[in-house]
């Protein structure tokens, strides 16, 4: 598959869990609650997609496990109704299957006053039906979720380490060789989710400049061989501008505020944004008026623009800012510079 040839280094990580539910549907066992760990950008959704294309597609897998994706719109408040009526709504020759529970971004159940962890805990520890836990987490959580007392002994952690040099060269040679812009587009949205697809957001002024980037390697094709580090570098030395503008001119607790916040789930609630503030819901709504973000009911907000969300991810946490060393920080330098 083409994701996981793009993932070769985490392929390992897609094996290793396929292997043990193989067990587990031999033995007609219980399977171990697995957490995959990772910084941004690692590839644990792509391993979550995988996962669920080669569960559908193998037929002695497909027969014994049921895949339930849990919603993004996900919270400890209302985490009982969403279960029940995922549940409810499984067909009736579907409910002897073992249930196998995908969440993406678990940590956002971490701190709750709800008590989601302690929730979601007591569903997967009943019987029937029988239901595993295959879910991902940001790695700056790991302290948090090895010691929360719901998820303590509780979960077998994967942790997938840091994405390699040689394997980030070894991604990006064959996409920036790509023979036309709108190809690499497509392969690096393929080989990590926040990348260049959501960064653009089809912005005009965006696509242009990814134009300029596949043109400008042309022309230094012509002269030379072309450094992938550099051509990342390349990239952000372009786009950052204009993110850095829009960031510059915002209150410094604003920032940190998006800041956090681009670390958690697709939506949030102020609570959730660990910021020394005594009134972080009156962050959000001042960054709902400035245009930033977006109410989505009860305590609920999103990013207006997915486009600054990835672009705050990928500044803080790019694994490929391992690659470019020094020059990538100088590139942090400049934001931190504007930021402060």
């Amino acid at each position: 598959m083409q994701i996981l040839k793009l993932f070769q280094s985490q392929s390992w990580v897609v094996e290793e869990i396929l292997n043990d539910l193989e067990m587990t549907r031999r033995k007609d066992a219980r399977f171990n609650h697995t957490l995959i760990m990772g910084d941004t950008g690692t590839g644990k959704t792509t391993i979550l997609s995988s996962l669920d294309e080669v569960i559908r597609e193998d037929q002695n897998l497909n027969s014994y496990f049921n895949i339930i994706n849990l919603p993004f719109s996900f919270n400890s408040s209302n985490i009982d109704d969403v279960f029940e009526r995922l549940f409810l709504n499984i067909d009736e020759s579907l409910k002897h299957k073992h249930h196998l529970l995908f969440i993406d971004d678990l940590h956002v159940l971490l701190n709750d006053p709800d008590g989601g962890a302690d929730k979601l805990r007591a569903i997967l520890h009943q019987t029937r039906p029988k239901i595993s836990l295959i879910a991902t987490a940001e790695r700056i959580f790991k302290e948090q979720l090895t010691h929360n007392k719901a998820f303590h002994n509780f979960l077998h952690i994967i942790d997938l380490g840091a994405m390699k040099d040689e394997d980030v060269t070894k991604f990006m040679l064959p996409i920036i060789k790509a023979k036309s812009w709108s190809f690499l587009n497509q392969e690096l949205a393929l080989s990590s989710p926040f990348w260049l697809a959501i960064i653009t957001e089809n912005n005009p002024r965006l696509l242009t400049i990814v134009k300029n980037i596949i043109q400008s390697y042309e022309m230094e094709k012509r002269k030379d061989k072309i450094d992938p580090a550099k051509f990342i570098k390349f990239y952000f030395e372009l786009s950052g501008p204009i993110f850095l503008n829009s960031l510059s001119n915002l209150p410094r607790q604003n920032r940190y505020f998006l800041e956090w916040a681009s670390l958690l789930g697709r939506e949030f609630a102020p609570r959730d944004v660990n910021i020394k503030s005594k009134n972080v819901s009156q962050e959000a709504t001042k960054l709902v008026d400035r245009g930033y973000l977006i109410k989505k009911g009860k305590g609920k907000y999103q990013f207006r623009s997915s486009s600054l969300k990835a672009y705050l991810r990928y500044v803080k946490n790019l694994p490929i800012g391992r690659v470019l060393n020094v020059d990538l920080e100088a590139v942090n330098y400049t934001f931190s510079k504007h930021l402060d």
